[in-house]
């Protein structure tokens, strides 16, 4: 699905046929959800919703399927250029091991089989909410389809950069322990151990910038499309709570979708959280090293020291998404603003009439 296989085949024959293997299940799920959102928006204009609303969940399908179509497209494309990012990991880890720091991959292995964990159980609590509150089976599994199953994909997809960015941080946390250590011991060994290490952290430093660089490259229109369908999902989500809200009577369907809504606006923050939280974790460690720096005073480092600190200097530590951007979480702040403004938006838009189809 995204354009690599758990094994990898040894002859040619086994590798073309797991190539086409892969790519008609690509297809075949690509398909299902163009049929899945087509009759989703059929049956929504079939309930003549407020313009407004009837808008949002159809500009929700539409970022959906622009989120599909970007992740099998660009999967299948850089799938060829896998093990270069691959071999940049490789290229920085080595070296680490002279400081007793081995187990990085393994660290960052078992968050994200949890994070992987945590997010199936929420999408299996999503379907069987969603089973629970639709008419018939045949409605499950176009909503799953229309719906459940490309922000699913987009999770797959971005847990490969939460990956990457997740290894990043592990490797400035270990080079901030070394650099740490290397302030306190500056006096007490040879000028020529401190200076060979504070280099080694240099180099390493400048690999991850360019990693970086070409990591959030390649996602930064997936980053994008995520961001503004966060944004409409959630307004979404948000207003069908409000219109809970004046219900005069209450069904255990009712109780079952609200938690449905709680479990939506969950997955849309953890959407954000699977890239903003990591890029604001290496931004931090990047800060911490830069205030290390300063801490070696020893005059024969001075030129190492100043070397290494023009390089935080012409990288401030902002990551951008298409240069648009900024990958931190002081992006929830204005998210959660826009939020704010097209509820209210919405709410002042929601007629009469709609509310008396809940009333």
């Amino acid at each position: 699905m995204l354009g690599r296989s758990p094994f990898s085949p040894k002859n040619d024959l086994k590798k073309i046929v797991s190539h086409l293997v892969q790519l008609s299940w690509t297809v075949a799920i690509y398909f299902c959800h163009l049929y899945c959102a087509y009759q989703t928006i059929t049956e929504t204009m079939r309930l003549h919703l407020p313009f407004f609303t009837q808008l949002l969940y159809n500009c929700e399908l539409i970022i959906t399927t622009i989120s599909m179509t970007m992740i099998f497209i660009g999967c299948r494309y850089h799938s060829a250029q896998y093990h270069i990012v691959t071999d940049k990991i490789v290229e920085v880890l080595v070296g680490f091991e002279l400081f007793g720091e081995n187990d990085m991959l393994q660290k960052v292995q078992q968050r994200l089989k949890a994070v992987i964990v945590f997010a199936t159980v929420l999408f299996t609590i999503s379907v069987g909410c969603d089973f629970h509150t639709r008419p018939t089976f045949w409605k499950t599994l176009i909503s799953v389809g229309s719906y459940i199953l490309p922000h699913w994909i987009t999770v797959m997809a971005m847990i490969q950069y939460t990956y990457v960015v997740s290894v990043i941080h592990q490797i400035t946390k270990h080079s901030n322990r070394v650099l740490k250590r290397q302030v306190e011991i500056q006096h007490t060994v040879s000028e020529k151990n401190v200076f060979d290490t504070i280099e080694f952290l240099q180099q390493k430093i400048l690999l991850i910038n360019h990693l970086m660089y070409d990591v959030n490259k390649v996602f930064g229109w997936l980053f994008l499309n995520t961001i503004l369908s966060v944004i409409i999902v959630s307004s979404v989500q948000f207003l069908e709570g409000y219109q809970f809200s004046y219900r005069k009577t209450v069904s255990i369907k009712d109780i079952t979708y609200f938690i449905y809504t709680i479990f939506w606006i969950v997955l849309q923050l953890g959407h954000l959280m699977l890239f903003l939280y990591p890029n604001h974790l290496v931004k931090y460690e990047m800060k911490k090293i830069a205030l290390n720096l300063c801490e070696l005073d020893r005059p024969e480092l001075f030129e190492i020291v100043e070397k290494f600190s023009r390089q935080f200097l012409l990288h401030d530590g902002q990551y951008l998404a298409c240069g648009i951007v900024e990958l931190d979480l002081k992006l929830l702040t204005s998210i959660f603003g826009a939020l704010t403004t097209y509820l209210v938006l919405l709410i002042q838009y929601d007629t009469g009439d709609y509310r008396s189809q809940f009333g």
